[in-house]
């Protein structure tokens, strides 16, 4: 029973991480649902490896040419594309670090609240019906420095359970002018530091499962994370990012009377 709900977590994990319908919501109802009282950090950190995994596999191509082309040698950053992508990343990832630091035990409190979880949740699918107001005139712009970081602080919201990291910075991405596609593959980006990140603060607390459980849900989180991202990418170019805004809001609607 204990490996059923691993795998469990484990395909929410992967789904929702990319999906933008918060993935950390979703576990957190889940183990409300469920009734998983303890803290299970140690799988958690497991499920986000996995998703970690699936994003520098689906982006492996990109991801070496950032880092052949942009990085040597080191003055490459500042004169190429590829470099000067890898310091809006870095610069995109100031304000979720900063939040986390500052926020951190404040934030797991309301990992405990599925109340809260659930009003999140709403405040997602409201966010995801504003690119119905982009459908008319597609965005064509890059990321740039200054874009860069207003999609950071959105990512740095996204840290509260319910809130989307991917639709938070996806939605912003294309509010402020960056092409759809550009908007996706910035946002997945900033998430290798952040998950990254989030994976190696765990482990310094020493907070790793490896139990046949915890190992089998991080494999289904790479592989349902993999082609979820993939599903999601094909659905930012047609311009259909919205048709999750009604699943936000009904799981948000259906949180709140259950857990209220």
């Amino acid at each position: 029973m204990i490996i059923l709900k691993d795998l469990l977590l484990g395909l929410l994990q992967g789904l929702t991480e990319f999906l933008p319908v918060s993935s950390s919501g979703h576990l957190a109802l889940a183990k409300a649902f469920l009734g998983i009282r303890e803290s299970g950090v140690g799988l958690e950190v497991m499920l986000h490896l996995g998703t970690l995994l699936a994003i520098l596999i689906y982006y492996r191509k990109r991801l070496w040419e950032l880092v052949v082309v942009g990085t040597f040698p080191p003055q490459r950053l500042w004169r190429t594309p590829q470099g000067r992508l890898i310091l809006w990343i870095v610069l995109g990832s100031i304000p979720a670090g900063i939040i986390g630091i500052l926020l951190n035990n404040t934030i797991e409190g309301v990992f405990g609240a599925p109340h809260l979880v659930s009003i999140f949740l709403i405040i997602t699918g409201g966010m995801l019906l504003l690119t119905l107001f982009q459908r008319k005139k597609t965005p064509q712009g890059s990321v740039g420095p200054l874009r860069a970081f207003l999609i950071g602080i959105a990512q740095s919201i996204a840290i509260l359970p319910g809130i989307s990291r991917s639709g938070s910075t996806i939605v912003t991405g294309e509010l402020l002018g960056v092409e759809p596609r550009r908007a996706a593959e910035f946002s997945f980006f900033l998430a290798i530091p952040a998950i990254g990140g989030a994976v190696l603060l765990e482990l310094t607390k020493g907070q790793l499962a490896l139990d046949i459980g915890a190992v089998l849900g991080m494999f289904v989180s790479l592989v349902s994370g993999y082609f979820a991202l993939s599903f999601l990418i094909r659905l930012i170019e047609r311009g259909k990012l919205y048709i999750f805004a009604p699943y936000c809001i009904a799981l948000g609607i259906v949180g709140l009377i259950f857990t209220v």
